[in-house]
């Protein structure tokens, strides 16, 4: 992000966090499922708005992703991305999957947006994923991977 964005993210975070942001007017397309925006526009328990201390959070947890590559050697790892996002850069993006070691699956669906799985190819990325945590689990023991995902050894 240019620093003038992180400076007035900061400063708004800190200084009016109760205030309440949104991303109308941006004009973002998230997804090409046009009913699914509609119905979710439409929607009263949709969440439309957040405060701005949780977006300052959100931030500070995609930075924190983007460093997270280097402590995640040896952890099976599925990244999935949309060619048609519009919210999560594409450069940052390619900076990760550059820094991802061998356990990590990337898969691009260059006419994916945000919103992967509600998009109108979505049940196919179910599918991936579906089948994804199949293949982990037949290759790699139960104890094995309860490991991977902590960090911290198994007992029987």
């Amino acid at each position: 992000m240019p620093l003038s964005y992180r400076v007035a993210l900061w400063t708004v975070s800190h200084t009016f966090r109760w205030m309440s942001l949104s991303g109308s007017g941006l004009k973002i397309v998230p997804s090409d499922n046009l009913p699914m925006l509609v119905a979710i526009g439409r929607d009263p328990l949709f969440q439309k708005k957040a405060r701005a201390d949780a977006i300052y959070g959100l931030v500070t947890i995609m930075d924190e992703a983007y460093e997270a590559p280097i402590g995640l050697a040896g952890v099976p790892l599925l990244l999935l991305y949309g060619g048609n996002d519009q919210i999560i850069p594409k450069r940052p993006t390619e900076q990760v999957i550059s820094k991802l070691g061998p356990d990590a699956t990337v898969k691009f669906y260059p006419k994916g947006y945000h919103m992967l799985l509600r998009d109108l190819d979505g049940g196919a990325r179910w599918s991936d994923i579906a089948l994804w945590i199949a293949q982990q689990a037949r290759s790699r023991p139960t104890a094995q991977m309860a490991s991977a995902s902590t960090g911290a050894p198994v007992s029987p």
